[in-house]
């Protein structure tokens, strides 16, 4: 089992999938500190370090995250609560 370094912020209810030719792990969204995470971060097992890398298009938490030749796809979730949950699917490049 190899340990990864430790993610740079803390932020749970976030979407975490693994994407590319060399394979990276990409966590995104989120909730922190009563708020929601924009932000996307991103491990390269080269560096053996953690990036940020673009914000996710709609913040949001308990969501569901996947991804495919270099686009993570991002599928519904909510905003801070269990009655705000969120009919959203979106496609974007986390490297951008």
């Amino acid at each position: 089992m190899t340990i990864l370094e430790q993610i740079d912020s803390e932020h749970n209810g976030v979407g975490d999938s693994w994407t590319g030719r060399v394979t990276r792990d990409v966590v995104v969204g989120g909730q922190a500190d009563s708020g929601l995470v924009p932000q996307t971060e991103i491990y390269d097992p080269e560096a053996d370090a953690w990036r940020d890398g673009a914000d996710i298009p709609t913040p949001r938490e308990h969501l569901a995250a996947t991804a495919h030749r270099g686009f993570v796809y991002v599928v519904g979730g909510r905003e801070l609560g269990p009655d705000t949950n969120l009919a959203v699917l979106e496609r974007y490049d986390p490297g951008a």
